[in-house]
């Protein structure tokens, strides 16, 4: 996608919207669990796990819930930084703010999974 992108328009501004692709593509894999069942965590989590409780699979559903709201926001924010046309932006952002942000959403996912799993 990214090479038609950059061979019929601008490669520079082609290039900037990877982050965009990716956060979509993730978008639509996460939701499209979530429309058709088994959740994408829910499948992790079995392969890591094997068999999970009704609790356990509802926790991964909201997980994966939370994962298609951070795409669809961090996908929103990367589109914006290319619509800037402020490279230092798209850099700053897309460079270094939105792995942070993946870091700490997996971070406090792996710290409450943690203190879930120890209840039930």
């Amino acid at each position: 996608m990214i090479g038609l992108m950059a061979w019929l328009f601008d490669p520079l501004v082609s290039v900037m919207y990877y982050p965009v692709w990716m956060s979509a593509i993730m978008l639509f894999i996460f939701v499209g669990t979530l429309i058709r069942p088994p959740a994408i965590i829910t499948r992790l989590a079995r392969l890591m796990d094997g068999e999970l409780s009704p609790a356990a699979i509802r926790y991964t559903e909201r997980v994966t819930l939370v994962w298609a709201v951070f795409f669809a926001f961090n996908g929103a924010i990367a589109w914006w930084t290319v619509q800037s046309g402020n490279m230092a932006l798209w850099t700053i952002y897309n460079g270094i703010i939105s792995y942070v942000l993946m870091g700490i959403l997996m971070a406090l996912e792996w710290s409450i999974r943690r203190v879930v799993k120890h209840r039930h």
